[in-house]
């Protein structure tokens, strides 16, 4: 197994878990910005 495989395939795993954790993070400081507005 080569490295770049190898880092694709952990890239395949980690990037969704990163977009679900970033997309909450963005909708919950939208969330407290608009309660304060």
């Amino acid at each position: 197994m080569s490295f770049s495989s190898m880092l694709l395939e952990v890239i395949s795993i980690t990037a969704p878990i990163f977009i679900v954790i970033a997309i909450g993070f963005l909708i919950r400081k939208k969330n407290i910005i608009s309660e304060e507005g």
